[in-house]
């Protein structure tokens, strides 16, 4: 059966689902290498489609025009921020049909497929990124008034690789920024703990994670301003919403369950798994203890797992984990988890919960991709049971058999752009997958068109911290960024695990974060 995960590595780089193939109960997915989450090595692009080319390394790269935004480098305007290109660009800088070129980096997942075929033999419901970023760069580009036209420049990163990550991070930051200048980059992802934007960041090229999940903390967003992420949180804020969700939604208001060892224990007990890396970590010490110590409810216990190295190291270590947190949480009578990680861990952990007869109640959010967990567990409901949480992006928090018409506005112009193109996603997945090709090049037209109806002064982050809620962002149900924060994601809905269909669904409207 295939069925689709966030991965594991999004512990290291930023988080956005897989769909793989379950094998005795387990998916192996990103969790364990394979994912969009989880770029793996850089081989040269085979895709097709306006502006890209097979070339040695990673890189395919676009035609190229001496047109568009100045040069990093070059002098800034008076009071704009520093790191930041200076984009008050002169006519002069504009093509023949009066539009301002923009040259445009694109980070690509490729090889998904033959990843989930290593690892398991099985084939994966995934999406050619290069050809969707392709189709929405030729649709806006296309639209008679647009202000704007994009030049990509593509860099793949190949999912099947054996590359580290490190290099191939390394790799498509150096090939924008020495290879092929370009002013701006979209990726599906900023790096483990912003590691590709804090390197881009020292070139003054900003990027747009076009990405759902949550992939830094607040310390990454303060350190790298020219990072954008419209439809995500920091790990911070999802802590925070997530633990102020379940306590105030009665999550933890008494004891959960039943077991013969803990009947003299009264009072429900909170456990935590998160992920040992900095961000993650900070996010558990800023947020999530102290919101619920806040609320009344302070945490019991946390976990904190670590996963690194090769596909099977990390799937060997994530199943580890997940079986000494069973049997951590269960020996200390802990009857609520709340999960601030992703899919893979979860129904790892879930799996062996049920083999030990071990059923807490959960906390969820939109980075544990609810309805992959269901697909997962060979008895969803003994397990999910009670199961509640706080959803930003529609694709990740309930099955499109589940959705009604609120959950359908927030990506209704990327899936026409796809459809129209004949790339239609094919499930909550593979629409993730696709979401940031649209995420990235729409967000960029948007403040370059903020940019030139204010008179083309200050910088492209000037305008970015003035834009509020003005971006309907592609993946989430609303966007609100400042000066204070990038991470765009400004509303959220509650969702439950419904016994009767075995599914996630909405529990609530639309909420302002």
């Amino acid at each position: 059966m295939a069925t689709a995960a966030a991965g594991l590595t999004a512990a290291l780089t930023a988080g956005c689902g897989t769909t793989v193939s379950t094998v005795n109960g387990v998916s192996a997915g990103s969790d364990t290498g394979l994912s969009a989450t989880d770029p793996t090595g850089v081989t040269g692009a085979t895709g097709t489609g306006p502006g890209s080319a097979a070339s040695t390394g990673g890189a395919a790269t676009g035609s190229t025009s001496s047109g568009g935004l100045p040069a990093t480098g070059q002098t800034r305007a008076a009071g704009t921020p520093a790191g930041t290109p200076p984009l008050d660009a002169p006519p002069s800088l504009t093509t023949a049909h009066g539009r301002l070129v923009v040259h445009l980096g694109v980070v690509y997942l490729k090889g998904l497929d033959q990843a989930y075929k290593a690892a398991n033999g099985g084939k994966s419901s995934t999406t050619d990124s290069q050809a969707d970023y392709a189709a929405v760069i030729k649709s806006l580009n296309a639209r008679p008034h647009a202000h704007t036209t994009f030049e990509p420049s593509y860099y793949a990163v190949d999912a099947s690789s054996t590359q580290s990550q490190a290099d191939q991070l390394e790799a498509a930051c150096a090939h924008f920024t020495s290879d092929v200048h370009v002013e701006i980059v979209v990726s599906y992802s900023a790096g483990a703990d912003g590691a590709l934007a804090r390197c881009l960041q020292k070139h003054a090229v900003p990027i747009v994670d076009g990405s759902t999940g949550a992939s830094a903390g607040a310390s990454v967003q303060r350190a790298v301003p020219d990072l954008w992420q419209p439809s995500q949180l920091s790990l911070d804020r999802v802590g925070a919403l997530q633990a102020t969700y379940l306590v105030r939604n009665h999550w933890v208001d008494a004891r959960w369950g039943s077991s013969a060892r803990c009947t003299g224990i009264t009072k429900p007990r909170i456990g935590v798994i998160t992920f040992d890396r900095p961000d993650w970590r900070a996010a558990y010490t800023n947020a999530v203890a102290p919101t619920f110590k806040q609320l009344g409810h302070p945490v019991y216990d946390q976990v904190f797992l670590a996963v690194s190295g090769s596909t099977a190291e990390q799937l060997a270590q994530a199943s580890s984990g997940a079986q000494n947190a069973v049997l951590k949480f269960a020996s200390e009578c802990i009857d609520h988890v709340a999960f601030v990680a992703n899919v893979a861990l979860d129904y790892l952990f879930m799996n062996v919960a049920q083999q030990q007869d071990y059923h807490p109640r959960y906390g969820l959010s939109s980075l544990e991709a609810p309805p992959v967990i269901v697909q997962n567990l060979p008895q969803p409901t003994p397990q999910l049971h009670g199961a509640i949480g706080p959803g930003w992006a529609p694709y990740a928090d309930v099955a499109i058999a589940q959705f009604d018409a609120v959950s359908k506005q927030p990506g209704r112009d990327c899936m026409a752009i796809l459809t129209r193109a004949g790339l239609a996603p094919k499930d909550n997945n593979s629409t993730l997958l696709a979401l940031p090709s649209c995420e990235g090049p729409m967000f960029i037209d948007a403040v370059v068109d903020h940019w030139i109806a204010a008179g083309r002064s200050g910088s492209l982050l000037d305008v970015v911290n003035a834009m509020h809620g003005s971006y309907p962002p592609a993946g989430s149900y609303a966007a609100d960024l400042s000066a204070a924060h990038h991470d765009g994601a400004g509303a959220y809905r509650g969702f439950a695990y419904n016994d009767g269909c075995s599914c996630f669904r909405y529990t609530t409207a639309v909420q302002r974060i």
